[in-house]
């Protein structure tokens, strides 16, 4: 069963990157992608890094469209093997959390090589996660809640960054948003545990960037994508409780 939902999560990896080549290019969110050179409709095939190799650019102008190592496929279908393996006799949490892995990677994606987050993602995600996450954990309150506390945690973050910055922002608003997504996705329950795993994770890759003088103190961190990868790991710890 894990083996084909991750099959099928590699073909949502190719959906995957013409959600992220298209929406900070056109910023349409269900455009057909388009070569950023010459404008020209791209094929599928440029949009995965099956073979050939030479599919990866545009058959118009050559230029490049995917990079291997910004590709999609791999980790969706990780994503949805590992959701598979954990949810596979719950088919609700395993359809569900399989969407939200879909939108997890794709703000994370665009965030890392952007450094924006979309609100035509987020703001359906949010609205629908309110929605489907109850079905997950039987509480009708449980994605609201969530997305409530992610929402005040984040927002009373931000102001606290902005006293001890003296008026710099440190961290963006648009993580606010991520964080409301991530607790209407993982419910009140696991809300602060999740959110508290990607802080973490973001926390450990920064001081790792600093030691290895990748960074200095000042420079862009990606929270974002941080809190998504949190986010993840937060579905995967409803594996032992059924969701």
């Amino acid at each position: 069963m894990w083996v084909l939902w991750a099959a099928l999560g590699w073909i949502a990896g190719i959906g995957l990157n013409a959600l992220v080549h298209e929406l900070p290019r056109s910023d349409r969110l269900l455009a057909r992608p388009r070569c950023a050179r010459c404008e020209r409709l791209l094929p599928l095939s440029t949009l995965t890094v099956l073979p050939p190799r030479a599919a990866t650019v545009c058959p118009s102008c050559a230029a490049p469209v995917l990079h291997p190592a910004w590709t999609l496929e791999w980790a969706s279908a990780l994503a949805f093997g590992a959701i598979a393996w954990c949810f596979a006799t719950q088919l609700p949490a395993l359809l569900i959390y399989s969407f939200y892995a879909l939108v997890l990677l794709a703000v994370l994606a665009i965030d890392l090589q952007h450094r924006w987050v979309y609100t035509i993602v987020c703001y359906p995600a949010i609205v629908a996660a309110a929605t489907l996450t109850p079905l997950v954990t039987g509480a009708w309150w449980s994605g609201l809640a969530g997305a409530g506390l992610g929402a005040g945690l984040f927002l009373a973050l931000y102001g606290i960054g902005r006293l001890a910055f003296r008026g710099r922002e440190a961290m963006a608003v648009g993580d606010i948003t991520i964080a409301t997504m991530i607790g209407a996705m993982v419910g009140v329950e696991r809300a602060l545990v999740t959110l508290f795993l990607g802080v973490a994770l973001v926390g450990a890759v920064a001081v790792l960037m600093l030691v290895l003088r990748r960074a200095r103190v000042g420079d862009y961190i990606p929270y974002g994508a941080g809190l998504c990868l949190g986010a993840f790991v937060g579905l995967l710890l409803g594996c032992s409780t059924g969701g």
